[in-house]
Parts: structure tokens; C-alpha cells; sequence
């Protein structure tokens, strides 16, 4: 029979266990778009600057909301959920993102226009965003999409093995800003922009998930 502290143990690192109720979660998310609003104003970082206030920001104030997912219940990626995540998510970022191109390219004549370009930015690039939008902040909606998904298919969908897997790969799409493997893959890093950040933040969302499981016992 097992012992209660590994009944516990199985309790709290289940995937449909919920370590943060709404109240906090909307708490939380207060918070963080404080200090978002905040790095993103200039009168207020640039005379700051020297001191990093903006770099201090940046280091945590965006990525929180991708891990605050992981602290909740999931559930399997059915066709319906999926729906609703992409109108969600990802209908607002195509209708934005077009409008805000059309406006910039008919005031800059379609100056950085490619058709390259505008799938990239489809895809959720940042770089494609800032060249077509003059405006990045988009990328947070199909990124998070993405690492939803990865989320769900990681609890619900993957043997073990298969998890394995996946987290390997993403510890070495961690990694790739200090390998230069931009540099390797020339202007596909556009394109990889949405899978890598992805990948990247289920890495480190599966391990808040195990730690507060583990603060828990």
C-alpha cells in the first residue's frame, strides 16, 4: 500500500491539481502588467537606465505569464478546446497585426514589404513584426498559443518517453541564444522563432509546475 506522503506526492504534481485559485491568478497578472507598463515607459526607464531597471523588468515580467498557465488544471487538447484557444488567441493577433501592416505600408509605401516577411510575421517573428508593424508586442498571443498546446499534448497526449523527448529538446532550444544557432540557420530564425520561444517556455513552465508541487508536500 502506498504511503501517504507519496499519495500526496501523486496528488499534487497531477496534472488536473490547480496551485493557484482566480483570485490570485488575477492578482498576479495585476501586477505584472503594472511592471510591463512600466519597462515600456520611456520617461520613466530612461533616466533609470544606468541602473537596469528595464533589463530587471524584462527578466521576468513577460515571461510570468507564460508560466502561470502551468500552474493550473489542464485538460486534453480536444478539437473544441483548440478552437477556442486560436479565436482567443490568434484571430486577435491576425486581425491586428494586418491592420497595423496596412497602416505602416501605406504610410511607408511598402518600403520592408515581402511576401517572406509577412508569413514570418504570420508565424508570430518578432522581427517580422517590428519590420512590418513597426510594433512587436504582438508575438505574446501566437506564442502563447503555442505554448498552450505544447502544454496540453506534454500532460495529456505524450508517453513518457515521448516527454522525455520533448523536454531534451527544448533544454537545448534553451540553449541556442549562447550556440549562435541563429547564425547557423541564416533567415529561417524567423521562422523558428514561434516553436523555439514555445518550446522554451513549456521547459521552464514544467518545472515552476514540479517545484510548486514539491513546495506543496
Amino acid at each position: 500500500m502506498a504511503s501517504p506522503t507519496y499519495l500526496n506526492m501523486q496528488t499534487s504534481l497531477n496534472r488536473n491539481c490547480s496551485y493557484i485559485n482566480r483570485d490570485r491568478s488575477a492578482w498576479i497578472k495585476g501586477v505584472l502588467t503594472f511592471f510591463i507598463i512600466l519597462g515600456h515607459n520611456m520617461t520613466f526607464t530612461i533616466p533609470l537606465n544606468d541602473w537596469g531597471v528595464m533589463s530587471f523588468f524584462y527578466t521576468f515580467h513577460v515571461h510570468c505569464f507564460f508560466l502561470l498557465p502551468f500552474l493550473y488544471g489542464s485538460s486534453p487538447l480536444t478539437r473544441k478546446r483548440l478552437w477556442t484557444q486560436l479565436v482567443r488567441l490568434y484571430w486577435p493577433f491576425f486581425i491586428l497585426s494586418t491592420s497595423i501592416m496596412l497602416g505602416v505600408g501605406l504610410y511607408t509605401h511598402f518600403h520592408n514589404f515581402s511576401w517572406t516577411q509577412l508569413l514570418s510575421m504570420y508565424s508570430g517573428s518578432s522581427a517580422s513584426l517590428r519590420s512590418l508593424c513597426s510594433y512587436q508586442a504582438l508575438w505574446f498571443l501566437p506564442v502563447m498559443l503555442a505554448t498552450l498546446i505544447l502544454r496540453d499534448l506534454f500532460y495529456h497526449h505524450c508517453g513518457r518517453l515521448q516527454k522525455v523527448m520533448l523536454l531534451v529538446l527544448s533544454f537545448f532550444v534553451l540553449l541556442h541564444p549562447f550556440l549562435s544557432f541563429h547564425g547557423w540557420i541564416g533567415s529561417a530564425q524567423n521562422f523558428l522563432f514561434l516553436p523555439f520561444s514555445a518550446l522554451r517556455y513549456l521547459l521552464l513552465g514544467v518545472i515552476c509546475r514540479y517545484v510548486f508541487g514539491w513546495l506543496q508536500n
